[in-house]
């Protein structure tokens, strides 16, 4: 019997041989075995499905008394099994989609571990992001039963840049890659393929728009011939990368300085730096987006003022027009997310500038000479004076200067090197938050314990390989640094 992703299923448990239960087929994934390690297996990516009885807390009288017929959804403990431990296939019907004529479960809600609190919280099943096997587009079958079948994962890339020295006129770049190329060709200048310029005052929905019918196409699948040979081919969108205003645009969400700005999550405005803020109940799902651009069409199909118009686009923080990739078979709000290197960089970029500004002339003039002093890897480029050059560093320069700087600090750095007003600011703000009188020596080693972690957080973002301790360094580390630099840093950064 054949499965497809994103089928419910019964399946062996790997913790218990004995015990069967039910799951959904996530992805199909490769597994390396240890006495095999050439020749990896296929194996299934399952996520679970829980009885009543394994709600722990939220078994309620209500949910037993719904458990013969229900079961509940849980977002973390994903198994990874061969495809033999499939028992069979199980009817389920999510209940924030049309119903069934036939099924055996129904599911009306989910589990999942809220961060901020690190506990299992519970949510209605809507507030989801649905599998992709809901809603892409099903490829059609190639003409011929024995023709070969390639599939293709285009990513799409945008990104404005200034075109003169010293006068900002920014121009749009459009590139594309192939996603599922292998990385050490991928990362190559040659297979970055330009699709067009976006010039000073154009856009991008212009620039994409001829494009669109053969991405159309290109999703259903297109014969080719490779190799004297005619093949099928199937592309569809696999990620969409831009900065943050582009990047809002191509999700069709309002700018970052909106009350609702957050292109992943409903946050509002004056809660962005809210850690306790639920970002998986409170995210933004592409179906329900697609809701609320039907209700906008409805108003304006009903021909209702501009004001009201531009109300309903503001409470819930989209564009009142889509772009023109909404078209596309993708999930506008997972598929094009933030983009790290942008954000880390340039928090790393704008945290040089704060600590340079706290430098009084000796500090500045101690630093450039550990700086210069300091053993560099040789691979490095060599970088200009970073104190009177840093705006004209590249993104590159200064996550490499990251890297050093704690160990810099940690050479020279003394209360006398500070400006005095700042040492004092610093230090009130720090015996604020900590609710004890903080010296000027505690001061010196918080500045130099921010950049450790400012540090650490850049490493661990941009590894090529991560483990899941890795990833719970990562989360650890962004937490603290969050912490550290909204108690201390974040007049300094935001209000000059």
């Amino acid at each position: 019997m054949e499965y497809a992703v994103g089928e419910f299923v019964e399946f062996i448990d790997n913790s218990n041989q004995r015990e069967r239960r039910f799951g959904r087929i996530e992805a199909i994934v490769s597994l390396l075995l240890p006495q095999d390690s050439d020749h990896p297996q296929d194996a299934l990516k399952m996520s679970r499905l829980l009885r009543h009885n394994e709600l722990g807390i939220y078994c309620s009288r209500d949910r037993s008394r719904r458990g013969h017929k229900e079961l509940w959804m849980i977002e973390e403990d994903y198994q990874i099994i061969p495809p033999n431990h499939i028992v069979g296939r199980v009817l389920v019907w999510l209940k924030d989609v049309s119903r069934p004529e036939f099924y055996d479960f129904q599911i009306s809600e989910i589990l999942y571990r809220d961060a901020a609190t690190n506990r299992i919280q519970i949510r209605p099943v809507n507030l989801r992001h649905r599998h992709p096997s809901e809603y892409v587009v099903a490829p059609n079958l190639s003409p011929v039963g024995n023709m070969k079948v390639f599939k293709f994962m285009i990513d799409i890339y945008n990104d404005d840049f200034g075109t003169f020295r010293n006068v900002y006129h920014s121009l749009g770049g459009i590139y594309i890659q192939i996603g599922n190329m292998p990385f050490n060709l991928r990362k190559q200048l040659k297979n970055h393929f330009i699709v067009g310029f976006i010039p000073f005052g154009g856009h991008f929905d212009d620039v994409m728009r001829p494009l669109l019918q053969e991405l159309h196409q290109l999703e259903k699948g297109v014969a080719m011939d490779m190799d004297n040979e005619t093949v099928w081919v199937i592309a569809s969108i696999g990620l969409v990368t831009a900065d943050m205003p582009q990047g809002n645009d191509l999700c069709d969400v309002k700018k970052q300085g909106a009350l609702y700005g957050c292109r992943n999550c409903l946050v509002p405005k004056d809660r962005l730096t809210d850690n306790t803020f639920d970002r998986i109940r409170g995210a933004r799902f592409h179906h329900v987006t697609n809701e609320h651009f039907v209700q906008l069409q409805t108003l304006i199909d009903q021909g209702v003022t501009k004001a009201e118009i531009n109300n309903f686009a503001r409470r819930y923080g989209l564009r009142s027009k889509q772009g023109v990739l909404s078209s596309l078979s993708r999930d506008r709000h997972l598929q094009t997310p933030q983009d790290a290197y942008h954000a880390i960089a340039g928090k790393v970029q704008r945290f040089l500038n704060i600590t340079f500004d706290l430098l009084n002339d000796n500090g500045k003039k101690a630093f450039v000479k550990y700086w210069r002093c300091f053993e560099k890897p040789s691979i490095w480029h060599r970088l200009p004076n970073p104190v009177t050059h840093l705006k004209s560093f590249m993104f590159s320069d200064a996550l490499q200067l990251a890297m050093i700087m704690p160990f810099i600090l940690k050479r020279f750095l003394a209360p006398s090197n500070i400006a005095s007003a700042d040492l004092a600011t610093l230090c009130d703000r720090l015996s604020s938050s900590s609710n004890q009188r903080r010296s000027n020596k505690h001061v010196i080693n918080d500045i130099i314990s921010c950049w450790v972690i400012v540090a650490d957080v850049a490493a661990h973002c941009f590894k090529l390989k991560m483990s899941q301790g890795d990833l719970n360094h990562l989360q650890e580390a962004l937490m603290e640094e969050h912490g550290i630099l909204i108690k201390v840093w974040y007049k300094m950064l935001y209000c000059q």
